[in-house]
């Protein structure tokens, strides 16, 4: 029952589509009758014939337009949700380190790839390393714009390439380094550094949208208190 009902719907619409061919079929039939009962003569009928056609002519050449321009603007709103909003991917991998270079205690995630799969959008990404530490409390990783001479020349380092945040990334772009911050140490009672069961600080690393602020990406990452010094 139903599938009949579905079956009668789509008959209805294609009728509503091409009312206009079953018209000039119908047009046609009742000139010929009406010539054929009314006695008309040949240029009456060649005429009306010939007004006839233009006239269908015309209604056929608006309803192909008027099909094609509601394509159009079918496939122009599924190219505009597709690019509506940016569409990023991260990638954090290796051995997350804690690298000292002078005075400096610095946090190195040494692969990160950001990518903008986006058709037609520039993004600006950001991040943000948070340590986390007991209380609820959480103290902020700046992140670093110049090169970290002591884990590029570390036996640990795998990428020589710092990203500098913030990154901006045209359509179908990607950018491939590591990621650097500064380690900010406190020190005080009740502001212990959380550690995993191997004993690890952990960490939180989240990249962000510059314009909507609004996080992509975030995910917990835990990093050996061992330190890489230059040597």
């Amino acid at each position: 029952m139903r599938e009949s009902g579905l079956q009668i719907t789509t008959f209805l619409k294609a009728i509503m589509r091409y009312w206009w061919a079953l018209m000039s079929c119908a047009a046609f039939t009742i000139l010929g009758l009406w010539a054929t009962y009314g006695e008309k003569g040949r240029e009456w009928i060649l005429w009306t014939s010939l007004v006839l056609a233009i006239a269908f002519a015309l209604v056929a050449a608006y309803q192909g337009w008027a099909n094609e321009h509601q394509a159009l603007l079918r496939a122009r709103q599924e190219v505009e949700a597709l690019t509506a909003k940016p569409d990023i991917a991260i990638a954090v991998d290796g051995i997350f380190a804690h690298v000292k270079q002078g005075e400096q205690i610095l946090v190195i995630l040494p692969d990160v790839t950001v990518a903008n799969n986006s058709h037609g959008l520039r993004v600006a990404i950001t991040a943000d390393l948070w340590m986390l530490r007991s209380g609820n409390m959480e103290c902020w990783c700046s992140s670093e714009t110049k090169p970290v001479v002591t884990w590029e020349e570390s036996e640990h380092s795998s990428r020589h390439n710092l990203l500098v945040l913030p990154l901006n990334l045209q359509p179908r772009c990607a950018e491939i380094g590591y990621l650097a911050f500064g380690h900010r140490v406190l020190k005080g009672i009740g502001n212990e550094p959380l550690l995993d069961e191997h004993g690890h600080c952990r960490y939180r690393i989240e990249f962000k949208d510059v314009h909507s602020g609004s996080v992509i990406h975030q995910e917990q990452i835990t990093v050996s208190q061992h330190l890489t010094e230059q040597g």
